[in-house]
């Protein structure tokens, strides 16, 4: 079992009884993209949070304090949001019968020391699952809950969205949100899966309409799953995105709904022809200044899968030889695109130089494709683009809990440069200079910068 199928299994876990988490996975579900995260704060705090777990979410203030946050009791997987001046995640479980019961926490960043409190439980619903993201909005004891692995399902509907309202300490499922796109009003729907098996105890069900009826939570089209590890966060938004298609849905944090969807693809009407292609969407992340700033890989790359795309019908052989011909074709495409995306302007979307600094190519395709990037405090550019290994980086960052170093000769550990956490130099905070899409601009000096990090880097071929 790899680390990936590790951690769907670990999730798996936490959701529900392994028995059933084969009838629980999701339907068609896509390769995860994973990429850790980072989020500012409104009073100017910056907070990283890894994607997967073994380590730990590092919060650096406004004045430069580093602190390591922990995660709360019962947490699995480094899922957060940071709104109100507190972070919030989910974490805990207690059994109910056949139910399991989950609580949101919060970290009052205002305490110092500041610890985990409990907000209330998250009870059973007819949701699949507990949210993996539980977010306050504006309206006090509302909730913008997700969930883009497993989704929230139920009898007529599905989302990978949902509302959440609080009552005297218990969040409880309000409402599904639409996730359109194109021509499509909701891209879920709702597919019936059959019943869990009989209590652990071995008492079984005293009559058939006793076995509660379960839903999973299927995307029409398997290319616009959100299969991006985690979702983007503002201020006053968070986006999904599916990295396929290279669709974003932006929900608004006032009142939880979908309101814009960006379609940085343009493959509507020829989605089912991107199946050999893992991700177009690479990366994104938000800036200090609030735009979005993403990459993919060269549109060309999606003209490749669709013209080695071959029917369902065909054989495994044929399918087979098809995909190495792409594999084969893409590696001539090794430069990420840049994308600056603009809350304040309808969320247009302008084509930009790369944050400066950093490498132009990777080695090949596959670290294109397993590329990621953060933005840090002191508004640089931290990438793996040149082939570094991303915990390495995260190491000689002093980001999160690092792992054991190995020891020297002599006994002693190997030191990690501590980044500092002010410095003299001037830090633009602006963004990145928009360049015309049709041509590429000159490198603007307020476009990120990139930290230095380990590794060579290699020209193309």
């Amino acid at each position: 079992m790899n680390f990936l199928a590790r951690q769907l299994f670990i999730f798996g876990l936490l959701i529900g009884t392994v028995s059933g988490l084969a009838a629980q996975m999701p339907v068609g579900y896509g390769y995860p993209k994973i990429n850790d995260a980072v989020v500012w704060g409104g009073a100017g705090e910056w907070l990283h949070i890894p994607a997967l777990h073994g380590r730990n979410p590092t919060l650096v203030s406004a004045d430069g304090l580093k602190k390591v946050l922990p995660a709360p009791p019962g947490g699995k997987l480094n899922f957060m949001s940071l709104r109100n001046q507190s972070v919030w995640m989910m974490g805990g479980k207690e059994e109910q019968g056949q139910d399991q019961i989950y609580f949101l926490y919060r970290l009052d960043l205002a305490l110092s020391p500041g610890k985990w409190e409990r907000v209330g439980e998250v009870g059973p619903s007819q949701s699949l699952g507990p949210p993996m993201l539980l977010i306050p909005l504006d309206a006090p004891g509302r909730y913008l809950g997700l969930n883009w692995v497993f989704g929230f399902a139920g009898k007529e509907k599905a989302s990978y969205a949902a509302l959440f309202k609080e009552s005297n300490g218990h969040i409880q499922f309000d409402a599904f949100v639409d996730m359109p796109f194109g021509s499509n009003k909701d891209i879920c729907q709702s597919k019936p899966l059959p019943p869990l098996p009989a209590p652990l105890s071995g008492k079984a069900w005293q009559s058939a309409d006793k076995a509660p009826e379960r839903y999973a939570c299927e995307a029409r089209f398997p290319a616009l799953i959100p299969t991006y590890w985690a979702p983007a966060q503002f201020k006053d938004h968070v986006v999904l995105g599916a990295t396929q298609a290279g669709v974003l849905w932006v929900f608004s944090l006032a009142n939880g709904q979908c309101t814009k969807v960006i379609d940085l693809g343009g493959r509507e009407g020829k989605l089912e022809k991107l199946g050999f292609l893992n991700h177009f969407l690479l990366a994104m992340q938000p800036t200090q200044t609030g735009e979005l700033l993403v990459a993919t890989c060269d549109p060309t790359v999606l003209d490749l899968a669709e013209g080695f795309y071959l029917p369902p019908a065909s054989s495994r052989d044929a399918k087979d030889e098809a995909k190495k011909a792409f594999l084969h074709a893409v590696e001539d495409f090794r430069a990420p695109v840049w994308l600056s995306i603009n809350p304040a302007d309808s969320w247009k979307v302008t084509k930009i130089d790369s944050p400066l600094g950093l490498p132009e190519y990777a080695f090949d395709n596959f670290n294109l494709q397993r590329f990621q990037f953060i933005i840090d405090p002191h508004g640089r550019a931290i990438s793996n683009l040149n082939g570094s290994s991303w915990e390495g980086i995260l190491d000689a960052q002093t980001l999160g809990s690092p792992k054991a170093r190995a020891t020297t000769p002599d006994g002693d550990k190997q030191k990690v440069p501590e980044i500092p956490t002010h410095t003299h130099e001037t830090v633009s905070r602006a963004t990145p200079k928009p360049a015309s899409v049709e041509e590429p601009a000159s490198k603007p000096p307020t476009t990120p910068t990139a930290a230095p990090s380990a590794g060579p880097t290699t020209p193309p071929k």
